[in-house]
């Protein structure tokens, strides 16, 4: 097996429950990894087993079929977020923000009507991107 990083043995994800990796391979902009999650807090004194899917960065994505999608679906190869789990992306032209219910493609100078997002109830350009996709983002979660 290859070195594992090390910012994959201080994340814990939603859990402070000690968890040990089995498995690591890199798919595209993103980390595949199985993990053995000790004492895990959905119930039973075993391990339970995890497949999830990390950016190079260290940011949770969520499981492999998701990251998957993000991916190739999408186009997304660079991943924001806060300290622990990612909800931004960025392709070659677009910036997308997601939660688990929906997901938001956002372009400099695109129309955003007041019906498809809230904003003081009428329609607007977008002029960053970026802080639209983060918006869209908390507002979906």
């Amino acid at each position: 097996m290859r070195e594992i990083p090390k910012w994959l043995h201080k994340k814990k994800k939603f859990c402070d429950r000690p968890s040990r990796v089995t498995f690591q391979r890199r798919c595209g902009p993103y980390l595949i990894v199985h993990e053995q999650v000790s004492n895990s807090p959905y119930g039973g004194a075993g391990h339970t087993a995890m497949k999830s899917a990390y950016s190079l960065k260290g940011l949770y994505l969520g499981s492999t079929r998701i990251a998957w999608r993000l991916w190739k679906k999408y186009g997304i190869t660079r991943f924001f977020g806060n300290s622990e789990i990612a909800f931004v992306g960025q392709s070659d032209r677009y910036w997308y923000g997601w939660s688990h219910r929906a997901i938001g493609k956002f372009k400099k100078g695109q129309w955003k009507r007041k019906d498809r997002m809230p904003h003081e109830g009428r329609s607007y350009r977008i002029i960053d991107p970026r802080k639209t996709a983060f918006a869209f983002a908390r507002a979906v979660s």
